[in-house]
């Protein structure tokens, strides 16, 4: 049973009347799960209950004997000096210190003896991105204005693309935070990215993220405007996708190919070109190899080691610089668990999904490297 279906179950018997309580006790272990999920929505007042966290420092046993001051003092690091800040004492940060010395990394430590619940949550030492960054862009996140689908008058074709309007729908996979801009003319204020997942429910998710890139002349950082997510057939999400590009402004069209180039034989030039007859704002980027000495182009965002790096290397300095505001926790749960495997790549820890982080991190790039028009134009057609 998962843990949802148990916990609702024994919630059930407990009657709603006056000396009756429900406790969810557990050590965090990860984010995105179940206790996570309802740890977050009691943070922020959406659930029946309160968030209680006991950090190591709440236990009064946790002190050691201070003995030389200016030693402790003098070995004391940023993460120590920040924890005098927070009005812990000397013997409990020798204490601290102590128990760091027990553990080959500081990570163990904090995931063992968590000093808040964002340590508490995060368990591997190999995280790409700095969880106090993460849990900053958690502050922008918010439930959406409105959820639904964005279509055309036919499913795919050109008439995928005619009349395209969004209509509502609670059990829709896509959400809507802002609105397209009014100026549809400023069709370079958009880019939507598209990382492809599987057909099955059991199979990785397909997601489409709309990114805003503001005004044209830079001001404010970027964010995220809309997001779909969900399995459908490729050649069905790809027209999907185009239908959310024209519906935002006829915005930039950015579809990671790796899964259609890989899949069949030819699968990527049968759903990119047609969608590339219908619409023009499609990303292509670049063969420059001694293979192509005519600098082909070719539809998609394909991702290998160089590609990659590029990306979530954007990603990691957008956090950091809050160049982005993010609107759903579910991209800041993944970023908590995404991971840099000890060869040098990246991937999301064993369990756990990177599809919406993929999205992010090809919108800021491309948002980055693709330069802005006043007016649309085949510009949009020079990736690298």
């Amino acid at each position: 049973m998962k843990p949802a279906d148990f916990v609702r179950a024994i919630c059930s018997g407990i009657a709603l009347q006056p000396l009756t309580a429900v406790v969810i006790e557990s050590t965090a272990n990860g984010v995105g799960n179940y206790f996570h999920k309802e740890w977050l929505r009691a943070k922020d007042g959406s659930s029946d209950k309160a968030a209680v966290f006991v950090g190591w420092h709440e236990i009064e046993e946790n002190v050691a004997d201070a003995g030389d001051v200016g030693q402790i003092v003098s070995q004391m690091d940023e993460y120590e000096r920040n924890l005098w800040r927070r009005g812990l004492t000397l013997e409990q940060i020798r204490w601290y210190q102590l128990k760091r010395r027990e553990a080959p990394d500081h990570s163990k430590v904090m995931a063992e003896y968590p000093t808040d619940d964002t340590e508490a949550f995060v368990n591997s030492g190999f995280g790409v991105f700095a969880p106090d960054l993460v849990e900053r862009m958690r502050s922008t996140c918010h439930d959406p204005v409105a959820v639904g689908e964005v279509g055309g008058m036919a499913l795919t074709g050109p008439d995928a693309l005619r009349g395209v309007k969004f209509a509502a729908d609670a059990k829709g996979c896509l959400k809507v935070w802002e609105w397209p801009a009014r100026e549809r003319h400023n069709s370079d204020r958009y880019v939507v990215t598209v990382d492809i997942g599987g057909r099955s429910a059991g199979a990785d998710w397909s997601v489409i993220a709309v990114m805003d890139r503001g005004e044209a002349d830079g001001s404010g950082p970027m964010r995220i405007a809309a997001q779909w997510r969900g399995h459908i057939d490729h050649d069905l999400l790809g027209w999907k996708a185009a239908a959310i590009a024209a519906y935002y402004n006829e915005a930039l069209l950015v579809v990671e190919s790796n899964t259609l180039e890989t899949e069949r034989a030819g699968s990527s030039t049968y759903i990119l070109e047609q969608l590339s007859e219908c619409y023009g704002h499609l990303y292509a980027r670049t063969l420059r190899d001694t293979f192509n000495p005519q600098r082909e182009r070719r539809l998609g965002f394909h991702t290998n080691r160089q590609t990659k790096g590029l990306v979530v290397e954007s990603l990691i300095r957008a956090v950091r610089e809050h160049e982005y505001l993010e609107r759903d926790n579910m991209a800041c749960d993944e970023m908590m668990t995404y991971t840099q495997l000890p060869g040098g790549g990246y991937a999301a820890r064993d369990g756990c999904h990177d599809d919406v982080v993929m999205t992010r991190g090809m919108a800021v790039y491309v948002a980055s490297t693709v330069r802005r028009s006043p007016e649309a134009s085949c510009s949009y057609f020079r990736g690298r």
